[in-house]
């Protein structure tokens, strides 16, 4: 019979993010990386019934694909909570579209742009427009051919896709379940991560068998504590050679304020991070500063790119844009018409791009444990994992918010208390993570060696999205413009007025997505709720 519940331990289809290349020994241990390989159902009958065909599959009844997580971000189902906008427009992740859609896990969602909250994208310059109709006074051609009272122009540039800053790691997903001949099999691999909607040391016990995803430094010599981890993920992350007589140093993943993006592999395709050749090294304040372009442990920026639908404009009032070559001047002076274009550079935009998110602190394991009586008993209560699978779990539960009764759970309320809700004296509430995405905490006071915008400070906060300007930046041009003259309104008695410039004026870009966005696919998340 299949498993999927492994009680405490992560159950089969739980899926993490691992820092370095992906070795053998973490295949052989029952770790996939989720690249999208179709596998047969009856080879693998645990994942079979875990995940079933939510991320496709090439032959209906015969096999079934991993997530194909390479290039994506994760994000968890919406789950009603009303959360994602485009939920309904979801599509399949599988091959010829197969696979699950709208609010079930495994379905995908390109990247989305929506206007700035906080800043508006705007253009400045002579655009207050006086009055502006067909003067029909007269048979002169050269004449303003005015339509209509408002055009949009189309926003030009930005960047080839919208997404929050982020480092890169090879999402694993567990395939087989744990056997007691064998400790090893089942267990989260050293070098992958898990998180926790808490502080560092808040009550939990991960020190045990984790270290916090901060970027610290460990010596790398043989036969030191952290030297697995060394073997596991090397200096992806960043490190430090060391002065003569002294041994050399790696990094931990540092994800604060960061949200991770599953590695890209050598494989291409629109699915796929467009600028992954273009990632950073995490760390340029060490010496060995880490991976870059497209490697694991990479740092990459936000980045955003134009709305597609409806797109990113600038309303224009009372602007000839189908003027003929020149202005009838009559009796006055008119503005020059020049029969050129003109491009404007917008402005604004908020302090970074983000989707929505909760933020948690991200925890790296460094350390196996060899008993496995109690499987998953170093998996300290309140550990969030993401997950392939919606079975029923005896000590896990979907973080969507729910009420527990304090005398059912009473070892976790002492960590979580009432923060996530609750009245605190019969009942309180896990983490409401639906249709968000997870961002790693962090002080926007400390100085980071890269970039990260404002990130939460404290674990369990809650943000909603945001939109930067783009590093290429977005451009307004106005065809047909009529020079930086101001001209007077031409009357021939007749009622009908040519254009005037009045004065300088910004204008606000409208349209735009329903939210900014990554390109995600749908997974749960789950809480530890019970040792």
């Amino acid at each position: 019979m299949a498993q999927v519940d492994m009680k405490g331990d992560v159950p089969v289809g739980a899926i993490v993010p691992f820092f370095g290349e992906v070795p053998m020994s973490v295949k052989d241990a029952g770790w996939l990386i989720c690249d999208g390989t179709p596998l047969l159902q009856a080879d693998w009958p645990d994942l079979s019934a875990a995940i079933g065909q939510a991320f496709g599959f090439t032959s209906k009844d015969v096999d079934f694909c991993l997530p194909d997580l390479r290039g994506v971000f994760l994000r968890t189902i919406d789950a009603g909570a009303g959360r994602d906008p485009g939920v309904k427009d979801r599509m399949a992740s599988g091959p010829d579209h197969s696979g699950a859609t709208g609010d079930l896990v495994g379905s995908i969602q390109f990247d989305a742009t929506r206007l700035p909250r906080n800043t508006a994208f705007s253009i400045k310059g002579k655009l207050a427009m006086g009055h502006n109709t067909t003067h029909g006074g007269c048979s002169d051609s050269n004449r303003i051919n005015y339509k209509s009272a408002s055009t949009d122009r189309p926003f030009e540039g930005g960047d080839a896709e919208s997404r929050p800053a982020n480092l890169s790691g090879n999402y694993l997903i567990k395939a087989r379940p744990n056997i007691k001949s064998n400790a090893a099999i089942g267990q989260i691999p050293i070098g992958a991560a898990i998180a926790l909607p808490l502080k560092p040391g808040e009550d939990t016990p991960v020190d045990d068998f984790w270290r916090y995803c901060d970027g610290q430094t460990f010596i790398a010599a043989k036969g030191s504590t952290f030297y697995r981890l060394f073997e596991m993920i090397g200096q992806a992350n960043g490190g430090v050679k060391g002065e003569p007589g002294e041994a050399q140093r790696f990094a931990a993943p540092d994800l604060r304020g960061l949200f991770v993006r599953g590695h890209t592999g050598l494989r291409d395709g629109p699915r796929f991070d467009p600028d992954r050749n273009e990632r950073e090294t995490p760390r340029p304040d060490l010496d060995m500063a880490g991976n870059a372009g497209n490697l694991v442990g990479s740092y990459e920026g936000w980045a955003t790119s134009a709305a597609r639908s409806p797109g990113l404009s600038i309303p224009i009032h009372s602007y000839p844009f189908d003027a003929t070559s020149g202005y009838q001047s009559g009796l006055a002076t008119a503005a020059s018409h020049k029969g050129d274009s003109k491009s404007f550079d917008v402005g604004g935009g908020d302090a970074e791009t983000r989707p929505i998110s909760m933020s948690v602190e991200w925890f790296v394991r460094f350390m196996s444990s060899g008993d496995q009586s109690k499987p998953g008993e170093e998996l300290p209560l309140c550990t969030v994992v993401a997950a392939a699978t919606i079975e029923e779990l005896e000590k896990w539960r979907p973080c969507d918010g729910r009420t527990l009764l304090i005398t059912e759970f009473e070892p976790l309320f002492k960590i979580l208390g009432t923060r996530f809700g609750g009245d605190g004296t019969t009942n309180f509430c896990l983490p409401d993570m639906r249709g968000r995405f997870l961002r790693g905490a962090g002080d926007p006071a400390m100085t980071y060696p890269r970039p990260r915008g404002q990130p939460a400070i404290e674990a369990g906060t809650v943000q909603d999205d945001t939109t930067a300007a783009p590093s290429k930046p977005f451009k307004v041009t106005l065809a047909n413009w009529p020079g930086e003259s101001t001209s007077d309104v031409i009357d021939y008695g007749t009622g009908y007025e040519l254009l005037k410039l009045e004065s300088e004026k910004t204008v606000d870009a409208t349209g735009g997505e329903a939210e900014t966005r990554p390109i995600n696919v749908y997974v749960q998340h789950l809480i530890k709720v019970r040792l």
